[in-house]
């Protein structure tokens, strides 16, 4: 048999081609692997793609997962960052190039970065005093107070500041997610603002310290009238302000709601009022109270505002509502859980002791022995039976 031999130049053409091969694919895999560098203005057409951009971080936010939120610019546009999982914490004014993946949401536009390892630090620009200067497209930090809020819903707070220092200067700070922020901002406040100042004259804040409240403005004494009154014009300063009412107890409190109005009954004008349970206790329809330290805020739910109440104190007790149970058009629903004086005859109709005035009825439990047919005052809570889905009087054995 014979053996199959290369030549030496046979052996040195395979070689060179494995090797030209190797080189291709290697090539190719480099070209496949390479990440886009993209400017922050043309995140949006990269969106599902890993990419590699940076900017300067205008503010940051830490959560209790372990995740951060940053909120960097570069040229006028601003973007977010999500980092997964992340240790360090970050300054307004840091210089960082990322490599993540881009998402979009609504007009919103964002980079998800699993870690700390796809995250460059290149340097830090310095953070200036607005007083001092206005160009835009530069970290400002200044101190004010706040002469007016424009809005607060859906999470963002926009206002208007007046800056310090003698100088007749204001200009419109944005706090893109309110909620992240420690004390939210009243008007009258005097606040310490850091953010990024905008071509149109705002500074765009992100964070818990972006806007950092240093003295709280002196609370104002209002009516629920008032308040009612101001919501719907449309525009309201008392969406911020610190509130001082005097008012009563509509309704007994219902949990952690309290309805309250200027008048201790009959008034169609009245606000929900969010306490703690506690704090309800001592309270009662037709109560006359002081609200201290309320402030307003948006219920998505109902669509409506709803007065969060600080501290809520007793000034004076109604005592037993007096009732003609013939003059309630809507039956004594509106007295659940208050205690009441009523007068009419006792009658008995299928088993159940029922108080009359006039055709109106209402039945009576713990009336003990009676004299049926004898008009005569009653004293008792009105309860309801869930059960036989029917409002009764609960005299608790009262004679």
């Amino acid at each position: 048999m014979r053996k199959f031999k290369l030549g030496l130049g046979a052996v040195r053409s395979f070689v060179l081609l494995f090797s030209l091969t190797g080189v291709l694919i290697l090539t190719l895999i480099a070209h496949l692997s390479e990440v886009p560098d993209v400017e922050l203005k043309h995140l949006r057409e990269y969106s599902g793609e890993t990419v590699e951009c940076g900017g300067t971080v205008i503010g940051s936010v830490k959560y209790d997962s372990g995740s951060v939120k940053l909120l960097i610019h570069e040229n006028g546009t601003v973007v977010e960052l999500y980092i997964e999982d992340l240790d360090d914490s970050f300054e307004p004014g840091e210089r960082l190039s990322v490599k993540g993946e881009v998402y979009t949401y609504s007009s919103r536009v964002g980079v998800t970065v699993q870690n700390g390892r796809y995250i460059s630090r290149e340097g830090k620009v310095p953070v200036l005093d607005l007083l001092h200067g206005s160009n835009t497209g530069r970290i400002y930090n200044t101190m004010g107070h706040i002469s007016r809020v424009h809005r607060m819903d859906r999470g963002d707070l926009e206002g208007e500041i007046i800056f310090d220092g003698g100088l007749n200067r204001s200009a419109t700070y944005i706090d893109i997610d309110a909620s992240e922020l420690a004390i939210k901002p009243r008007t009258g406040d005097l606040v310490n603002v850091t953010g990024l100042l905008t071509d149109k004259k705002q500074l765009v804040c992100f964070g818990p310290g972006s806007v950092v409240v240093l003295q709280r403005a002196v609370p104002v004494e209002y009516s629920i009238g008032r308040v009612v009154d101001e919501l719907a014009s449309g525009y309201s300063e008392l969406i911020t302000r610190s509130l001082i009412i005097e008012c009563y107890s509509k309704y007994e409190p219902m949990g952690s709601s309290l309805y309250l109005s200027d008048e201790p009954s009959g008034s169609d004008i009245s606000i929900k009022g969010r306490i703690d349970r506690d704090q309800g206790l001592f309270i009662h329809k037709g109560d006359l109270v002081r609200i201290e330290n309320a402030s307003l805020s948006w219920e998505p739910q109902e669509a409506r505002y709803v007065l969060e109440i600080g501290t809520l104190m007793l000034i004076e007790p109604h005592g037993p509502w007096s009732i003609n149970l013939d003059s309630l058009s809507w039956g004594v629903g509106e007295f659940e859980e208050v205690e009441v004086t009523t007068t009419g005859s006792l009658e008995e109709k299928g088993g159940d002791l029922y108080i009359v005035d006039e055709e109106v009825m209402l039945r009576v439990v713990g009336a003990g022995e009676m004299e049926l047919g004898v008009e005569r005052e009653y004293s008792g809570v009105v309860r309801f039976d869930t059960g036989r889905n029917d409002y009764y009087l609960d005299t608790g054995g009262i004679p």
